[in-house]
């Protein structure tokens, strides 16, 4: 058992209760998953933020900063801005972004002129110039032009002006200079670099607004008003991980408790909208946490070499009065858990042996209509 950083957990390669779960719809899905890992929705960063107040408390400051009145506020996902901010962060806005002057755009002869440029460069030749040297007010000079006129009807050639084949060529030069990178706007850079300056004034914290500070505090407070909770949660370790070989497919497992008591008791504190009994049967059922207790209680005891007295479900109301409920599943319902997680678990151990991550069935098959339409 041992503590580690959410990013050093998630970058163990290990099955967990998460993970065994997007299985239960195809292994095509799961594969999805974990090639492209989902943002966390706002109910999730509430519940982490509440995790942060209830179990770690000293490390609130650390890691959260809440945003007072006046303070720059994040532009929206996916506009320009919020794309440059990501770069910023990342160190790739210099790859993907030009920030500079930009040409005036082209009209006309010009514009065919850069188009030929885009084709390749035998596109550009059908383009020429009125020769230089040529008096068209002598008798010479007009049978030297109808010459030039009739060589270029010949070849298909094209007169633009000196001026046309040098703004097509500047704006050219430009064009591959910027290569695939997008134009940064002179606003959206500007705030985008301002807020980046204010998260590094704020040493890159989390920022979560006054309102949803104080209905996590709420919510925090509502927990360890609870007697039973008081007790939990009076001594123990937050957040820990246990890592271990599962007997029965020998594949690699981890999972990352919310709280071991020093009463022996593996808490998970989960966040809800309906914390009643009849309710968070229902959530339990919907998002596997009996594949979680039963997952949980055997990575702890395979890990530690002792079993934990039980696991506790401590699930919090997210809407005021922010109502609790303490339950412990019965053993019924674990070992339905245990069933489904070792079940997946084999399932998933062999698609990851043989690379195969099927999704539904290749064959037609019959389909009826559900039980509560009949």
């Amino acid at each position: 058992m041992q503590k580690m950083t959410d990013k050093e957990y998630f970058a163990l390669d290990r099955a967990s209760n998460s993970t065994l779960g997007r299985m239960r719809r195809s292994p095509a899905h799961c594969r999805h998953y974990l090639d492209n890992p989902p943002e966390p929705s706002a109910a999730m960063e509430l519940g982490t933020l509440v995790h942060c107040l209830v179990l770690e408390p000293d490390e609130f400051e650390s890691r959260y900063h809440v945003m007072q009145e006046g303070e720059p506020t994040a532009p929206r996902t996916g506009t320009a801005a919020d794309g440059m901010i990501k770069a910023l962060l990342d160190g790739t806005f210099e790859s993907l972004y030009w920030e500079g002057e930009t040409p005036r755009k082209l009209t006309g002869k010009a514009l065919e002129v850069l188009e030929a440029y885009r084709d390749g460069a035998d596109s550009v030749k059908k383009f020429v110039t009125e020769p230089t040297n040529i008096n068209k007010r002598t008798k010479e000079g007009k049978e030297k032009f109808s010459e030039f006129q009739a060589k270029c009807e010949r070849e298909g050639l094209t007169v633009v002006k000196d001026d046309h084949l040098e703004a097509a060529s500047k704006y050219w030069d430009w064009e591959c200079r910027l290569g695939d990178r997008t134009v940064a706007g002179f606003e959206d850079a500007s705030r985008a670099r301002n807020y980046v300056q204010y998260l590094n004034c704020i040493d890159n914290k989390i920022l979560i607004s006054a309102a949803r500070y104080a209905k996590a505090l709420d919510m925090s407070v509502s927990v360890m008003a609870h007697p039973v909770c008081q007790k939990l949660f009076a001594f123990g370790q937050a957040e820990m991980v246990v890592l271990w070989d599962d007997p029965e497919t020998n594949y690699p497992c981890k999972a990352k408790i919310d709280f071991v008591s020093s009463m022996g008791y593996l808490v998970d504190l989960k966040t809800t909208r309906d914390a009643s009994l009849g309710e968070f049967s229902r959530s339990i059922a919907k998002f596997g946490y009996h594949r979680q207790d039963a997952m949980h209680m055997d990575g702890y005891e395979s890990d530690t070499g002792a079993p934990a007295g039980g696991f506790v479900f401590v699930s919090v109301e997210s809407e005021a009065p922010h109502a609790v409920g303490v339950y412990v599943l019965d053993q019924d319902g674990r070992e339905q858990g245990r069933m489904e997680y070792k079940y997946l678990l084999t399932e998933f151990s062999e698609c990851k042996n043989s690379g195969e991550w099927p999704a539904y069935s290749n064959d037609v098959e019959t389909i009826e209509l559900p039980r509560w339409y009949k």
